[in-house]
C-alpha cells in the first residue's frame, strides 16, 4: 500500500534511512534527520516530486517510493530490515499500474 507520510512515521524514519548506504547513493544526508526531511518531502511535493511510504497494511512504513513526475523517474529506498522480500519491486508497480 502505498500513502503520503505522516507526522507520525517520524520515530520510523531513522531505521529507514539512515544508513550508510542510501547516504551515499541518494541526497538524504547522514546523519538523517527525520524533521527535516519530513519537510523536505513535503516541500518537493509542490515542485512535482511525489514520495509516497510504502507500508504492507496502511501503518508502518517499510520504505519510500518517488516518482518526479516532470521528467519521469521513479525511485525507491528501502529499509535495512526490509530488503530482500521483494518491497521495491512491489512498489514500483502500484506507482506505474494505470
Amino acid at each position: 500500500m502505498l500513502r503520503d507520510w505522516l507526522d507520525t512515521d517520524l520515530p520510523h524514519m531513522p531505521g529507514l534511512f539512515d544508513a550508510p548506504d542510501i547516504a551515499a547513493n541518494t541526497d538524504t544526508p547522514s546523519p538523517f534527520d527525520a524533521d527535516a526531511f519530513l519537510v523536505r518531502i513535503r516541500r518537493c511535493r509542490a515542485q512535482g516530486i511525489v514520495d509516497l511510504a510504502v507500508t504492507r497494511d496502511g501503518e508502518a512504513p517499510l520504505d519510500l517510493v518517488a516518482l518526479h513526475v516532470a521528467i519521469g523517474v521513479l525511485g525507491y529506498a528501502i529499509g535495512p530490515a526490509h530488503r530482500g522480500r521483494g518491497v521495491a519491486s512491489r512498489s514500483l508497480r502500484l506507482m506505474t499500474l494505470p
